[in-house]
Parts: structure tokens; sequence; C-alpha cells
């Protein structure tokens, strides 16, 4: 499983790139992708993207996810775990393992002006 720490409050990315056996790049073109974070495999759903929105973006054989740091800003410390799932445009529906998010406090926060 993937680890990846994340600060709250900050801007998220993550960028998934799809090859071959090898190593060849895969084409997207033509399938969507949705990712959800989850509190556990079965759990509550804490962020749901997907490619109708703006967070999960299809360009060539990479799936990037970015989250502003507005939605950031209030989530809960801890271990999350997520996965991303890829729908072709022939139907056939892919998914990465399931992976750790570890969403760590942020220790610098922006002061309001006076």
């Amino acid at each position: 499983m993937v680890k990846t720490k994340l600060k709250r409050g900050d801007t998220w990315r993550l960028v998934f790139t799809y090859t071959d056996a090898a190593g060849a790049p895969v084409d997207l073109s033509g399938a969507s992708a949705h990712m959800q974070l989850r509190t556990a495999a079965d759990g509550t759903v804490i962020f749901d993207w997907d490619t109708a929105g703006t967070d999960l973006v299809i360009a060539s054989n990479t799936v990037t996810l970015t989250v502003d740091p507005t939605d950031t800003a209030d989530q809960a410390a801890g271990v999350y775990l997520s996965d991303l799932e890829i729908t072709y445009p022939d139907g056939t529906v892919d998914s990465t393992e399931t992976f750790k998010l570890e969403v760590e406090a942020d220790i610098t926060v922006e002061v309001p002006a006076p």
C-alpha cells in the first residue's frame, strides 16, 4: 500500500501515472476517474471526487487530484483510506490498490490581517 502524508490547510496534489507492463503510457482518452477518501474501507466518505468536477483531471496517461486548501483546512488529522477508479470508454473498470492518506495537523497557520 502507498502511504502519502498530506497537511490539512494545504493544497493537496496527487498524480497517478498509468503505464503498461512494458512501461509505455496507457492512453486514458475518453476515460473517467472517481476517488473517495474514507475513514475505513466501508466507513464514512470524507471526500468524493470525480472527473465531472474540477478536482480530478485526466491528461494523456495521468490523473491528477488537486484539492484547494480551503477544502482541507478543517479536515481532522488521521489516517484515511482511498483508491482511484478508472472507467475506460469500453466500460472496463480498473482500480488502484487501496492506499493510506495520512492527514497531518498544520503547524503554521495563516494569521488574519488586523
